[in-house]
């Protein structure tokens, strides 16, 4: 038999571990009640940037509809531009090397 929203509740546990690792213990309630927010808005807000990657979309809506009044946060994204650089150092001395222990291995089989 499977448990009963298994998957939300796992996230929720992790979460709660992270603020108790991260806050401590004997503290004031409302900072764990904080903390625990601010720890649930930080995951849902890499998991809308995500998402707005995926569905290459522009805009995201965060909501929260846990408090008396429904807040919510635009997330606006602007996908960067790819760069690929090449370091022709590093690369140069790693190729050496390796062409160092070729000739070595080469001369010996002779």
């Amino acid at each position: 038999m499977a448990l009963r929203h298994e998957e939300l509740t796992s996230v929720i546990l992790a979460s709660i571990f992270e603020v108790h690792n991260d806050v401590g213990v004997g503290l004031d309630e409302a900072l764990y009640h904080q903390s625990l927010l601010d720890c649930f808005l930080q995951n849902h807000y890499v998991q809308i940037i995500s998402e707005l990657k995926l569905w290459q979309k522009d805009l995201g809506l965060l909501v929260n509809f846990g408090r008396l009044k429904t807040e919510f946060e635009r997330i606006p994204f602007d996908e960067k531009e790819k760069k690929v650089v090449e370091v022709f150092k590093h690369s140069a001395r790693i190729a050496s090397k390796f062409w160092q222990i070729e000739s070595r291995n080469q001369s010996n089989s002779l």
